[in-house]
């Protein structure tokens, strides 16, 4: 969808709303500011210029810096780490809460236990929309961690959009290079009998085929109705590229779900396509395919967001409740914002959150936002989950204030930019799924809660 000439103009001159004097010091590099600036309501006949206005910047690692930014129209106060990819030391991952694809954990508590493992934590900022009114943590989108396929879908599952689509997401692929795009499952599953559409991974599916992994957690089904599911146990026998291949190793079931092990996967079916597993038989072949498009390549990471804000150079956020399904008090009123940018030339990563619904800081529209992230220099930009959930965590400390009374809020995913170096443990960590309760800072789902994840929608 086209914006007007008027957003177009804007987007153009937003990096010149920027104007910046430099004064240096030994440590930290303070910029004097005369900032520019049209808030959403105002035209840009009635911007003002605004003297004081303030961003101190402090190198954290090489590579990666640290920069506030204070600015009184608004007014916002904003915290980015700015990431030069093109440094072979600096990784960008996700990471699921509680090493699971269910629970909730803080920021804070993620970069804690991943240093604790040997990982060099440069920073963390909170990632996906997730369950947070249901307790599951289950975050809504893709999940692609160290290569490996967490979580696929079809269609997004979030309960607030407008209508059903496919939210934008955020990716590294095996070359480290960063992409934007609307990531959905394009899966088959061919059995003897035929072929068939796959319709997620690790996530429900009813009336569909679903393949529940070892990232998948057996509580979210537990309670389901045994007889609107057939399933049936895999064996890995080889593969390649994006195909798997598999023998079947037990008769199908209706009974309580096979628990999946590091060498085993299960098949499941519900509705008109129960018949597919009920076929099976011991010994057959299966082989299964699990491919995101549109295609960029082998990815490495995968976290979801939403909306894109900034497409090529412009402000496109005034676009997304048509596209991605916003809606308005969640797109033009102003909010606390985490988003994640990207130069034009890929070379260097945004991440920024946005304090807000304090008085110092009363976070931006997604409009606001998208002219923000032109500032700081992206091309490609996106909003991740924000509100309370804002929090962008600099080595040992929370550099914003979230807004939640409470402090830090529990999330179900994080962005993590790490350092590859000594010791070697931490250069090649794997992310395995861990044991419920194994994590002492996971915040785990009650029994109510998985019960309504169980429950077909």
């Amino acid at each position: 969808m086209g914006i007007s000439r008027g957003r177009r103009e804007r987007a153009a001159v937003a990096p010149r709303l920027w104007c910046t004097a430099r004064r240096v010091n030994n440590k930290v590099t303070t910029f004097a500011l005369l900032v520019v600036t049209a808030a959403a309501t105002s035209s840009r006949a009635n911007a003002q210029v605004t003297v004081g206005d303030s961003v101190s910047s402090q190198p954290v690692v090489p590579g990666v810096t640290l920069r506030r930014i204070v600015r009184g129209t608004g007014p916002w106060v904003l915290s980015v780490l700015e990431v030069d990819l093109r440094r072979p030391e600096i990784e960008v991952r996700g990471v699921r809460a509680c090493d699971n694809l269910l629970g909730r954990e803080r920021p804070s508590a993620i970069a804690r236990r991943l240093r604790q493992e040997g990982v060099d934590v440069v920073g963390v900022l909170n990632a996906d929309f997730f369950d947070l009114r249901g307790g599951t943590g289950a975050t809504e989108s893709n999940v692609i961690i160290d290569g490996e396929i967490v979580k696929a879908v079809t269609v997004t599952e979030s309960p607030f959009d407008a209508f059903d689509n496919v939210h934008t997401q955020f990716g590294i692929t095996a070359a480290g290079r960063p992409v934007l795009d609307r990531f959905h499952l394009k899966g088959a599953v061919r059995t003897p009998s035929g072929e068939w559409p796959l319709s997620a991974i690790n996530s429900r599916a009813p009336n569909a085929l679903a393949l529940l992994t070892k990232w998948f957690d057996t509580l979210a089904l537990a309670l389901a109705p045994t007889d609107t599911i057939a399933h049936v146990s895999l064996l890995k026998v080889g593969g390649r590229g994006d195909t798997a291949r598999y023998r079947v190793e037990s008769k199908p079931r209706r009974e309580r779900l096979i628990v999946t092990t590091e060498e085993t996967v299960v098949l499941v079916a519900g509705g008109s396509l129960l018949p597919v597993v009920e076929r099976l038989l011991p010994g057959d072949r299966v082989d299964i395919v699990m491919r995101l498009v549109p295609d960029r390549g082998p990815l490495r990471t995968v976290v979801g967001g939403w909306p894109r804000i900034v497409e090529a150079g412009r402000n496109v956020a005034l676009a997304a409740d048509s596209v991605e399904g916003t809606i308005p008090r969640f797109s033009r009123a102003r909010h606390p914002r985490s988003a994640l940018g990207i130069s034009r030339d890929s070379a260097t990563l945004y991440v920024v959150a946005v304090d807000g619904r304090q008085e110092t800081s009363v976070g931006m529209t997604l409009e606001e936002l998208a002219d923000a992230m032109i500032a700081l220099g992206a091309h490609e930009a996106m909003n991740l989950d924000g509100g309370g959930s804002t929090a962008l965590v600099v080595r040992d400390s929370i550099v914003n204030k979230p807004s939640d009374a409470n402090g830090e809020r529990p999330v179900g995913n994080v962005v993590a930019i790490t350092r590859r170096g000594a010791p070697a443990a931490a250069q090649e960590r794997r992310a395995l799924p861990r044991q419920s309760g194994s994590v002492a800072s996971c915040v785990l789902p009650t029994p109510r809660d998985t019960a309504a994840a169980a429950r077909p929608q």
